[in-house]
C-alpha cells in the first residue's frame, strides 16, 4: 500500500472502558464510524453508527455493507473483541476422587478463553478481511491482545489466547499484505479505567505501577497514539506493539 489514507474504522467491542474511551477518541479524528458490541454502548457523536449485536454468527448485514461501501477508500478494523479472565490450574490435593473432575473444569474453562478470546476476534478479523478483498478495496486490522500474551501467573487460558491471537495477526500479515491488508496487534499493559479499578485493589494496583519504568498506569491516550500509528501506517506490517510503560510481569 502506497499512499493511501484509512477514511472509515469500525469498531468491534466498544462497550467496555477502554474501547468506549478509544471510540470518543476516534471520532475526534474520523467521521465514518459503525461500532459493534453485545453490550449497549452510549454514543457522543452522530458521526458514529451503533450496532447491538454478540457477533457469534459473524457480521450483521448493516456491518457487511458498511465495509463493502467503504472498503474502497480505506477502512480500519479495531477488534476490542475479548474478556479478562483469570483462573489458576494448580492444586494442591489432586487425587484419584477427583481428577477427572479437574480434569473436565479446566477443559471446559479454555474452551471459554479460546472462544472468546482467540476463536470469534480472529476469525471476525480474517473475514472483514475477505470482504475487503472481495470489493478489490485496501485497509488495516488492528488486533487488541494483551501483556498477559507474555505469560501471567493464573491467567494461563487468557494468555496462551493472547499469544495466539498475535501469532495469527504475524500470519495473516503475510497472507494479506499483498491484497492492501495490514494486520498488526497491540498489546495493552494496565490502563486507568473503571473496571481495572472494580478487579484490582489498590494494593495491587501500586504493585504493578512499581513493575513499570515510568511508575504509572497507562492512559486510554496512550493506547490512541499507537492506534493512530497503525491505522496511518501503511508499511508497519505483522507486528504487536507493547504499550505498557515498560512493565515487567
Amino acid at each position: 500500500m502506497i499512499n493511501k489514507h484509512i477514511r472509515s474504522i469500525l469498531v468491534l467491542g466498544c462497550a467496555g472502558s477502554i474501547g468506549k474511551n478509544l471510540l470518543d477518541l476516534l471520532s475526534k479524528d474520523y467521521r465514518n464510524i459503525m461500532a459493534i458490541d453485545k453490550d449497549n454502548c452510549e454514543i457522543n457523536s452522530k458521526d458514529i453508527q451503533f450496532i447491538n449485536d454478540d457477533l457469534s454468527n459473524g457480521y450483521p448485514d448493516k456491518a457487511i455493507s458498511f465495509i463493502n461501501d467503504n472498503c474502497k477508500d480505506g477502512i480500519a478494523l479495531i477488534n476490542c473483541i475479548g474478556l479478562i479472565s483469570s483462573k489458576s490450574f494448580l492444586k494442591l490435593d489432586a487425587d484419584l476422587e477427583n481428577h477427572q473432575k479437574y480434569y473436565y473444569d479446566q477443559i471446559e474453562s479454555l474452551k471459554i478463553d479460546f472462544e472468546t478470546n482467540f476463536l470469534i476476534p480472529i476469525t471476525l478479523s480474517t473475514q472483514f478481511a475477505n470482504l475487503v478483498v472481495g470489493k478489490r478495496g485496501f485497509g488495516t486490522s488492528i488486533l487488541f491482545s494483551s501483556v498477559a500474551s507474555m505469560g501471567n501467573p493464573g491467567q494461563l487460558g487468557y494468555s496462551a489466547m493472547k499469544a495466539a491471537l498475535e501469532t495469527a495477526g504475524s500470519v495473516l500479515s503475510k497472507e494479506y499484505g499483498q491484497l492492501d491488508i495490514s494486520f498488526n496487534a497491540i498489546a495493552p499493559g494496565f490502563i486507568e479505567s473503571t473496571s481495572m479499578r472494580k478487579q484490582m485493589t489498590d494494593k495491587s494496583i501500586d504493585a504493578v505501577i512499581r513493575k513499570t519504568s515510568q511508575r504509572r498506569l497507562g492512559r486510554s491516550s496512550d493506547l490512541y497514539e499507537a492506534l493512530k500509528m497503525l491505522i496511518n501506517c501503511n508499511y508497519i506490517n505483522g507486528q504487536t506493539i507493547r504499550v505498557d510503560g515498560g512493565l515487567i510481569l
